[in-house]
């Protein structure tokens, strides 16, 4: 009976590893980005308020491509946003240098006109890296997202959690004040990453959107 065990253990082994090794790449990129920063939370410079899967209150982009293992997918350019708002970003040097986030935050992607309208909702955890180039004016910030909130990407796509976030905007517009930036209003690109879901995962992704009311994941801004 136990070396039975032992064999089924080891024809497991056999099936699953491979699988976890040769797991795909999904990449989402996006262009036409509005940030702005109020001295401790960056966010989409559209509206102060968010978090409900509501386009009115995100930032119109120009294009979203999507990509699965470096293989181009398609681009979307009409009816695609992103909602952001990372908390708790205090103290960014204006001779430039880098901070982490102390609060959580959101990221989301946008793609229908109706509430909600997420492709991709993300809760983004603390820690959340900014790194400021004095010299170059340029923004790049970047994270982990904790989990998924909901997802109904295209392409007959979904992307598993641990999800990486990342974004770089420039042509800013900043303040300052006793040596650290007080605002600022910038536009860039960023990228969203992560691995297909195992099997089982897939089957909870399968429903679609996550949470339908828009109240369970509403934030302000302050």
């Amino acid at each position: 009976m136990r070396k039975g065990m032992l064999s089924i253990f080891a024809i497991a082994l056999m099936l699953f590893l491979p699988v976890a090794a040769s797991a795909a790449t999904i990449q989402i990129q996006f262009s036409g980005l509005n940030l702005a920063y109020d001295g401790s939370n960056i966010y989409d410079a559209t509206s102060s308020s968010g978090g409900g899967g509501d386009a009115a209150l995100a930032d119109q982009l120009v294009t979203m491509s999507f990509f699965k293992d470096g293989a181009y997918l398609g681009t979307l350019t009409n009816n695609i946003y992103a909602d952001v708002n990372i908390g708790g970003v205090y103290n960014i040097p204006l001779a430039g240098g880098t901070v982490y986030s102390t609060g959580g935050g959101i990221f989301d992607l946008l793609m229908n006109p109706g509430t909600p309208g997420w492709v991709l909702a993300l809760n983004l955890a603390s820690g959340f890296q900014v790194d400021y180039n004095g010299t170059s004016i340029n923004i790049l910030g970047s994270g982990l997202a904790s989990s998924i909130f909901a997802q109904a990407l295209p392409f007959g796509l979904a992307i598993g959690d641990p999800v990486q976030v990342s974004f770089s905007a420039g042509n800013m517009t900043k303040t300052a004040a006793n040596g650290y930036l007080t605002g600022f209003t910038a536009s860039g690109t960023g990228e969203v990453s992560g691995s297909v879901p195992e099997p089982g995962t897939l089957l909870l992704l399968g429903t679609g959107l996550i949470g339908i009311a828009s109240f369970a994941r509403r934030r302000i801004r302050k």
